[in-house]
């Protein structure tokens, strides 16, 4: 029998008798002394992909991995009132549906626990309205629709992935394939069934759902809209309509939001659905929730707070990102109210926290500023959050605002740059976003360091594109009508290399040759000879040990 079933007869007998009313509370363990797991014994208790994964970045197994003392867990309830909702390794703790409140002062006195916490939440088999809604400000039509070849195939979604380059990597074949990534929030309604995931089913990309808030049978796929129409800009794929970002990765859905109240507890779900995809082995958590002020004041986070290293849902993202997940996390969608600013987890120093833009990159209304109360730079990057197409969960498609919907656009694309380098680690993959990104040199509190360009990051990590040793080149006309000059600058003997590359990363031609004494040099390219179509063109030049890619813009 599922033990919420169980629960639901020892609360209505309590009613009648006691009429005292069920709470959650959360557990604090002292310590993992005399424990039956073993770090030599990982295995049972981490994935084989979370092992190869710690391997291949050289992240130690620790004490943080061990789970709660089963030992523990019994003392508590042996009280015979409380049910498991779940436990974490990485605070030793654990989350209690507790019935007969009166057992609470027993517990504090087991000699094993630390301190005991009420943490109020919503109980189940409510039917509240969702609290995502008022963000979303729908609007069914299309748009940014063009009669070129790759804008018809991506449709209406073409520009929120282009804006960042992000077709480049997909037409080099960097879809997200093999890579592993665990979305979190609030429930996916009719995601089970959507057109726009059937590839993901077909394929089976979707490696497993988990509830975390009520831990019911199924609910995952009957509760919230805003899962389903975050995942779909991450997982979707309907040619024409909408392409996501990252449509050839594999997925878990952990439902740790309860989209009808918002309480601390939500945050103890965060913790326990990024230590669950950690131990399944997960690369990229996406996670367009966050943390500030709740149903009740009393546990309202500070701005204060939003210093990466106070709140538990923080604290937790980070120890994320320290096992080698890269944690992804909408900034909030406050910009525009009293709070003002971003939320937690997206606070933590470990995390790449994402705002929302209009489609020309400047900064939305309603995108939650930094910096984090400690002085980081907050958000880190953005993307479009203004107008973002999604599948609705009537079999149509939309667009939406808010960050909830540029931080899966940046999430996916992550997922694909990571394809394209697996051996450097979740911080590398950080940076070169942040490098990237088109205000980097001057980043502000309103969209961190800018738009990302994952053409860009790419060259990085392929060691590309170096900023101490640029190439002196220049590209003329540009636009032009087909034919222009390069001029560049070259040591004494040189070898000089270049290929183009169309929009969607397809090399189209490529040549060389070598210079015998240094000077200037000039290469002329005329598209008319190749019959390249108009259109937007990239000139990878490589002379000597240096690179350089140039735009090169070619009119009807």
């Amino acid at each position: 029998m599922n033990k919420w079933m169980a629960l639901i007869g020892i609360m209505l007998a309590n009613v009648v008798h006691s009429q005292i009313a069920p709470r959650l509370y959360g557990i604090e363990f002292k310590d993992k002394h005399a424990s039956p797991y073993s770090l030599s014994r990982s295995e049972e208790f981490l994935s084989p992909r979370c092992l190869e994964r710690r391997s291949r970045h050289g992240i130690a197994i620790d004490s943080l991995d061990l789970p709660v003392n089963p030992a523990y867990l019994e003392a508590v309830l042996q009280y015979g009132s409380a049910v498991v909702k779940h436990t974490s390794r990485w605070f030793n703790s654990a989350v209690l549906f507790v019935v007969d409140t009166t057992v609470i002062d027993s517990i504090e006195q087991l000699p094993m626990v630390r301190q005991v916490r009420r943490l109020p939440s919503r109980e189940p088999y409510t039917n509240p309205m969702d609290k995502f809604s008022p963000i979303l400000n729908h609007e069914r039509e299309g748009i940014w629709n063009s009669t070129e070849e790759v804008e018809q195939w991506y449709g209406p979604s073409y520009h929120q992935a282009a804006m960042m380059n992000g077709t480049l990597l997909h037409g080099m074949g960097y879809t997200g394939q093999g890579m592993h990534i665990a979305v979190l929030d609030a429930g996916w309604a009719r995601a089970d069934v959507l057109e726009v995931f059937e590839s993901v089913r077909r394929e089976e990309r979707l490696l497993g759902t988990r509830d975390f808030v009520f831990d019911l049978n199924d609910p995952v796929f009957h509760s919230s809209n805003h899962g389903t129409y975050v995942w779909s800009i991450l997982a979707g794929m309907t040619p024409g309509q909408l392409v996501g970002t990252a449509y050839d990765a594999s997925y878990y859905l952990l439902r740790t939001e309860n989209p009808g109240s918002e309480h601390i507890a939500e945050e103890w779900n965060w913790v326990a659905g990024a230590e669950f995809a950690d131990s399944a082995g997960v690369d990229i958590i996406n996670s367009s929730l966050g943390y500030s002020l709740f149903d009740w004041e009393s546990e309202n986070h500070s701005y204060q707070d939003m210093d990466g290293n106070t709140t538990i849902s923080s604290r937790g993202a980070d120890i994320a990102a320290a096992k080698g997940i890269l944690v992804v996390n909408s900034a909030g969608n406050s910009g525009d109210n009293p709070w003002r600013y971003i939320t937690a987890p997206s606070d933590a120093d470990s995390v790449l926290c994402i705002g929302a833009t209009w489609p020309d990159s400047t900064v939305a209304w309603f995108s939650s500023r930094g910096p984090s109360s400690d002085g980081d730079v907050k958000p880190n990057v953005s993307a479009q959050g203004v107008g973002v197409v999604f599948a609705a969960t009537d079999s149509t498609f939309a667009t939406g605002n808010g960050t909830s919907f540029s931080a899966p656009l940046v999430a996916g694309l992550a997922a694909c740059l990571w394809q394209a380098f697996p051996a450097k680690s979740n911080m590398d993959i950080l940076r070169a976003i942040e490098q990237s990104a088109h205000l980097h040199v001057t980043p502000n509190d309103d969209v961190g360091y800018g738009v990302p360009d994952f053409w860009k990051a790419y060259q990085f990590l392929a060691g590309l594109h170096k900023d101490d040793s640029p190439i002196q080149a220049s590209l003329w006309p540009n636009p032009s009508q087909g034919q222009c000059t390069i001029q560049f600058q070259h040591g004494d003997a040189a070898h000089v290399s270049y290929e183009v590359y169309d929009s969607v990363g397809r090399r189209l031609y490529e040549s060389s040759g070598t210079y015998a004494s240094a000077g200037q040099g000039l290469l002329r390219l005329d598209s008319r000879v190749k019959g390249w179509s108009p259109g937007v063109y990239y000139v990878h030049l490589e002379v000597g040990d240096r690179h350089s890619v140039l735009p090169w813009v070619i009119d009807p």
